[in-house]
């Protein structure tokens, strides 16, 4: 049966993959992981394996990219009838979005990585950056947001392109944030990296949240610098504090090796400290080479007023 003969038997017009991802606004990526995991159009296939879709087959999907644009998961809406669907982005509409909710934002943007939509996902976290404060924003939308995004990577709700989306769009805005905030005057300095090898992002970026909110000036380095680089980069601008995430324990005596020598290189008046999963894995290990290790944001944040007590804090 030829495309022709589809279109006779079924009526009405049927249009490629292609076409439809032009006038839907879903990629065709999306597209394809949206029928597999959820059924979400059911398209014909002429005798040559081409995938057609109907009228009320782009309809569907058009309502489900506006659904999923609005915040919701498209694992909620996928399989509701299309009446329900039209309810749904109608109240959606006329809702007005809770700006006071880090829900909204935090929805909005993984429904934006479930598309493989990095600017969208960028566009909501600068949203959420600009009417929040710094710890708000971090309290509220990133730290749950990222933490959300690698729960459901590693029960396999997200792939790593789609995890990836978010990591990206977090560093930018964090990066954005590290540029537009101004450290009061004579406010210590926090150098933040990842040891040698760490590739994951997320823990440095939340310590680079938390240390602006308590008013500390931030030198960001990005994921994997060896310890050289970190002792000399945190002589240079003067570090009091040097902060390092340590997410994976794949190469535990590697890592452990890699902070006892920053920890060794530098004066004991700068302070070393450790957090994320790994680095809780090998506590004692890293605590007998003399670092402290802190376990979570509340944590950082002690530590942070216990040298700067007097710190004033969310310089703009």
């Amino acid at each position: 049966m030829n495309e022709n003969d589809e279109r006779q038997e079924h009526g009405g017009a049927l249009h490629p993959i292609g076409v439809v991802a032009r006038r839907t606004g879903v990629s065709l990526h999306v597209l394809r992981a949206w029928e597999r995991r959820y059924g979400v159009v059911q398209p014909r296939r002429t005798s040559g394996g081409q995938r057609l879709y109907s009228d009320a087959d782009v309809a569907r999907l058009r309502v489900l990219r506006q659904l999923t644009e609005s915040g919701r998961s498209i694992s909620q809406v996928a399989t509701l009838p299309m009446a329900e669907l039209e309810r749904l982005a109608a109240e959606d509409v006329r809702s007005p979005e809770p700006q006071e909710h880090g829900v909204w934002y935090r929805s909005r943007s993984i429904a934006a990585a479930e598309r493989l939509d990095g600017e969208a996902v960028y566009a909501t976290l600068m949203r959420a950056v600009v009417s929040l404060r710094p710890g708000e924003f971090m309290d509220e939308v990133l730290l749950p947001l990222l933490r959300e995004v690698g729960e459901k990577w590693h029960q396999g709700q997200l792939s790593p392109a789609q995890e990836h989306v978010v990591s990206v769009a977090a560093r930018r805005v964090v990066t954005w944030l590290l540029a537009a905030y101004e450290a009061p005057a004579g406010s210590p300095v926090m150098l933040v990296t990842t040891v040698e090898g760490e590739q994951h992002e997320f823990g440095a970026l939340m310590v680079n949240v938390v240390a602006l909110d308590e008013g500390w000036r931030v030198t960001y380095l990005g994921t994997s610098l060896p310890a050289s680089e970190v002792v000399n980069a945190a002589l240079e601008v003067g570090a009091t504090l040097v902060a390092l995430s340590v997410v994976t324990d794949d190469d535990g005596d590697r890592m452990v090796a890699e902070v006892a020598r920053i920890r060794a290189a530098l004066p004991a008046t700068v302070g070393v400290v450790v957090g994320g999963a790994g680095a809780a894995a090998r506590r004692t290990d890293l605590e007998e080479a003399g670092v402290q290790l802190v376990a979570d944001a509340a944590e950082l944040r002690v530590l942070l007023r216990s040298r700067q007590p007097a710190l004033p804090r969310g310089g703009a």
